[in-house]
């Protein structure tokens, strides 16, 4: 079930996720159940709806003359938009000393890096395609979970290494003795040898996910936009 007061508390309209994209009422629990929705989302029922409404964030997001060879700009930096808005609530939610830092820290480094890696991949595979094709890549994109996402761009050899550390992440904060250390209070868990060691695992993943993007400066498309 949702946790009480977060963001997935109360049923969300379809019409309030599609018509509100920007603007002031567009506020931490649109975008957070907007980009959930599109970057990792799955139906547990109603498919045809689930896939419905995809596609109509989809059309919102790509306008019918947008060029071939131009970005899909408008998520693109909805989706580094998110990314920023969770990396500033984590400053937020751990300035109270009694919050537990260490895990936060750790999931942002990984499952929510992962997340925005694999939505920025997805928008480069748009690049030179026509709008309607664009749609049609994105929706079916987005429509898989960010791991399969990223093995189907760049094909599973490349995804080996990306593969192997998110498995040695998951195992280690579903072992209770080390997600007990991640969950003391304040930055007690900074100091922990399990956080040291999850700590440089997350400095792998990174430099795994980024030799996939190939972020070299200089002439790709996704990172002029990435940086303007």
């Amino acid at each position: 079930m949702p946790a009480p007061g977060g963001v997935f508390e109360v049923p969300l309209p379809t019409e309030q996720l599609t018509g509100t994209i920007g603007g002031e009422d567009d506020t931490n629990t649109f975008i957070t159940r907007r980009m959930l929705y599109l970057l990792e989302g799955e139906w547990v029922a109603n498919q045809h709806g689930f896939d419905r409404l995809r596609s109509d964030l989809v059309a919102r997001y790509v306008p019918e003359d947008l060029n071939a060879q131009k970005i899909v700009r408008f998520f693109l930096n909805d989706v580094i938009r998110y990314w920023r808005t969770i990396c500033v609530d984590f400053e937020h939610k751990t300035s109270d000393a009694t919050k537990p830092r260490a895990i936060r820290l750790v999931k942002l480094r990984l499952s929510r890096m992962l997340l925005y890696v694999a939505g920025i991949a997805a928008v480069r595979e748009t690049v030179g395609l026509d709008a309607v094709a664009k749609r049609e890549k994105l929706a079916l994109l987005l429509a898989m979970p960010p791991l399969d996402r990223l093995s189907h761009i760049y094909g599973p050899e490349k995804m080996v290494p990306v593969r192997a550390l998110y498995a040695t992440f998951l195992a280690s904060i579903d072992d209770t003795t080390v997600r007990r250390q991640l969950e003391q209070p304040g930055t007690a868990g900074l100091d922990t040898p399990e956080f040291g060691d999850l700590a440089d695992l997350s400095r792998d993943f990174k430099a795994a996910l980024l030799a996939l993007l190939s972020m070299e400066p200089g002439g790709d498309p996704l990172m002029v936009a990435l940086l303007l």
